[in-house]
């Protein structure tokens, strides 16, 4: 999903919509060859090749001209497969998308389902965390994105809610996932694992601060360290998580049921 309009100018907002879908939507089977030489490069090699970029080094560290190198053209080639990097930036989001969800099931119990939903999501956005800094609010429409919808929302038909209310149900659980990668990709940037801090920062803290003027706290805090081996552990706070939101999806099931 990306939003990749320029918000200066609400003409061009709509060219640029435009511009995107009819590229999204492409045919990309049956194409008649054109005469001349075969190109060296494909669009969908394009896309690919800014995906591994952008997964290694960020989208900060993608242009086209380092694209182009990767791929051994020139900048001026690329051109001809992909008008801008807005446009490279729909095509590498809906790819990511289309990638995804391709394995979840759809004849497990519905908390199965949701989970599956939950952890691809996590893993969506954990393996491709440029995919963060992304906007959703206009999504891109592509085949990619409206196959990972309709797969998602298949998993989450068992439920048995209103269309409305699947949808916002779908939404809540892959802004939950979505999060819970983001905290993940922060942990892991951090200087100091969780543990080192802790071991660093502790002893210090014991001689500035006495455990009995906090003594709620020093006594969760304490056990909660001791638990996750750490100040803080991402990958447990999404396992808890995922089972409130299960708990009180089995709540929602439970009213539209009654």
């Amino acid at each position: 999903m990306s939003r990749l309009i320029p918000e200066s100018s609400a003409s061009l907002d709509r060219d640029a919509v435009k511009k995107h879908l009819r590229l999204l939507w492409r045919p990309r089977t049956n194409q008649p060859e054109r005469p001349g030489p075969r190109p060296r490069i494909t669009t969908t090699g394009v896309v690919s090749a800014a995906i591994s970029r952008a997964d290694s080094a960020g989208l900060e560290n993608l242009t086209m001209r380092e694209l182009a190198a990767d791929l051994g053209v020139k900048p001026m080639t690329l051109y001809s497969h992909v008008p801008d990097k807005a446009s490279l930036l729909a095509l590498m989001t809906d790819q990511v998308f289309a990638d995804s969800a391709a394995t979840l099931p759809h004849s497990s119990p519905w908390r199965d389902q949701v989970r599956a939903v939950m952890d691809d999501t996590f893993q969506l956005y954990s393996s491709h965390p440029w995919l963060l800094t992304v906007h959703t609010e206009q999504p891109v429409l592509g085949p990619g994105f409206l196959g990972r919808y309709e797969r998602q929302l298949q998993c989450l038909q068992p439920l048995g809610l209103n269309d409305v209310t699947l949808d916002a149900t779908l939404t809540f659980v892959s802004n939950f996932a979505r999060s819970a990668a983001a905290d993940l990709i922060g942990q892991e940037t951090l200087a100091l694992s969780g543990r080192d801090w802790w071991e660093a920062a502790g002893p210090t803290l014991e001689e500035l601060v006495s455990g009995s003027d906090y003594p709620l706290a020093t006594r969760v805090g304490t056990a909660a360290g001791r638990a996750r081996g750490g100040t803080y552990d991402a990958g447990s706070n999404y396992s808890f998580g995922t089972q409130c939101v299960l708990a009180g999806l089995g709540a929602l099931v439970d009213e539209s049921i009654a």
